[in-house]
């Protein structure tokens, strides 16, 4: 039992090591999104205008999570649904593109729990 237990120790470490961060999981999974809106956004009748600002709050998801690696995924992106919801009630004229922000963190959030 001793070389087996031994085995396993070595498959882990090496599984280990090729484990992606909490951040580098969810940078995927915004890219499986960004993917998804490319593939099938406006099909399921979303505006050219909705899909780009979805997009636009995906990538600024992606930069966030890229540049601060020590806060964990679901709090950035808590934060970054929290500051586009503030947003989107300072005018009229830019509450689409933070209200859709908004839906993109939720849809984000959802995912981050889920997988």
């Amino acid at each position: 039992t001793q070389g087996y237990s031994s085995a396993a120790s070595d498959v882990y470490k090496r599984q280990d090591m090729h484990m992606k961060s909490p951040n580098e999981s969810a940078v995927e999974i915004i890219k499986n999104y960004i993917y998804y809106l490319d593939e099938i956004g406006t099909w399921y009748g979303f505006s050219f205008l909705t899909v780009s600002n979805s997009k636009w709050a995906a990538k600024e998801l992606i930069d966030i999570l890229s540049r601060d690696k020590l806060t964990p995924p679901l709090c950035a992106v808590e934060r970054f649904r929290d500051e586009m919801y503030r947003l989107s009630t300072l005018n009229e004229k830019t509450e689409h593109i933070f209200a859709t922000a908004v839906t993109v963190s939720n849809d984000i959030i959802d995912q981050l729990i889920n997988n």
